[in-house]
């Protein structure tokens, strides 16, 4: 059977989540700069670091899909300063191939890349930041956002719930199918076996109903019996054959003497 393809590649936000998985980091994503009517401008992903071990570092990801847009951002460095000056990295993140060149990359700025098979790629690795402390507008900003995901399904995780059942729905259709077309040809081949050993066409010629009474007749009271009732029969034809033989050559020899 033909191989079942995903329904869907992966969204950017899953593939983020694969890479920075729930059980490490915290994923935010259109994190404004600050909380209330004081918020100017949203980072698209900010990744927070929940190990100790791994420095609680703060990552922020902003994602062009367009050429044009990072081209636009290059000219204005100023506008991801509310975000840059708390991360400890800093990265761009494409999602579509011919956005960005490795030699526009800002110094302090690292590339993410994902391609159109939703392969994860570091182009170039972030440096890290000298960040300054997290201020209380920004936190509540960050708390705010993740507080609202709170009994929350990303539509992305419906969309991968939904493209799992799908799948699963297709493979146990083909399944079926697989096993009608096994149980077919397992009936095909016993009927030609059939055909084959009693010379018999099912198809063509034959009153099936007849030939399946005369097949459970047979069945029922044993081939050994209907072989020697067969074989009585034989016996008695045999016999009858040497009465009339008997006869007619009495006949001749009675007819052969009646003429001389």
């Amino acid at each position: 059977m033909e191989e079942i393809k995903p329904i869907k590649k992966q969204t950017t936000w899953q593939v983020l989540r694969d890479k920075f998985p729930s059980v490490e980091y915290i994923l935010l994503e259109e994190v404004s700069d600050a909380s209330g009517f004081s918020r100017s401008r949203s980072l698209d992903f900010m990744v927070i670091n929940l190990w100790n071990s791994r420095g609680l570092a703060v990552t922020g990801i902003e994602r062009k899909s367009n050429r044009g847009d990072w081209l636009k951002e290059l000219k204005n460095p100023a506008k991801q300063e509310n975000h840059f000056k708390y991360c400890d990295y800093f990265y761009l993140l494409t999602d579509k191939e011919n956005v960005a060149k490795l030699d526009e990359i800002p110094a302090n700025w690292g590339w993410y890349h994902i391609n159109e098979n939703g392969k994860f790629k570091i182009m170039k690795q972030a440096p890290k930041l000298a960040s300054v402390p997290i201020e209380r507008s920004l936190l509540c900003a960050m708390l705010k956002r993740a507080a609202c995901k709170q009994k929350y399904v990303h539509v992305d995780s419906i969309e991968e719930t939904i493209q799992e059942k799908a799948t699963a729905i297709q493979l146990n259709k083909n399944r079926s199918l697989e096993d009608k077309a096994s149980r077919y040809d397992d009936l095909v081949k016993k009927v030609q076996d059939f055909e084959n050993a009693s010379g018999i066409n099912i198809v063509h010629g034959w009153d099936l109903p007849k030939v399946g009474e005369i097949v459970r007749v047979i069945m029922q009271s044993g081939v050994e019996t209907h072989i020697k009732h067969l074989e009585r029969l034989e016996g008695q034809i045999i016999d009858m054959g040497k009465e009339i033989g008997e006869r007619i050559m009495a006949i001749k020899t009675f007819e052969t003497a009646k003429e001389q």
